[in-house]
């Protein structure tokens, strides 16, 4: 099961994950969190409590990527794990999506 739950600061909307973001009906509440805060200028995925991501869910992570770019709005990824992260290296999705540290995020909402 996957959930997210939203903390609005200003203008940084962050959507904190959890579960598997995986190709299934579940990828859509991702989706729809994140375009339900379109206003924001920043919106951050914590990522920290995702178990894993399949090519459906990195497809879905490129899909908002994509989306922000063209509506002016940041993207940005933190607490990425260490499996995830190697992921990102591996297919050089880590040039595409943006991913920060919890502590950028921290001063993004200070």
């Amino acid at each position: 099961m996957f959930r997210v739950t939203v903390q609005i600061h200003g203008k940084v909307t962050i959507l904190h994950c959890e579960g598997r973001l995986v190709t299934d009906d579940d990828n859509a509440l991702l989706r729809t969190a994140a375009l339900s805060y379109a206003d924001a200028g920043t919106t951050v995925l914590d990522l920290a409590q995702v178990d894993s991501i399949d090519a459906g869910g990195f497809g879905q992570l490129l899909d908002l990527s994509t989306w922000s770019r063209a509506n002016g709005t940041q993207l940005k990824l933190i607490n990425v794990t260490r499996r995830v992260r190697e992921v990102l290296e591996l297919t050089n999705l880590d040039r595409i999506l943006e991913v920060g540290s919890g502590a950028e995020a921290d001063s993004m909402v200070a």
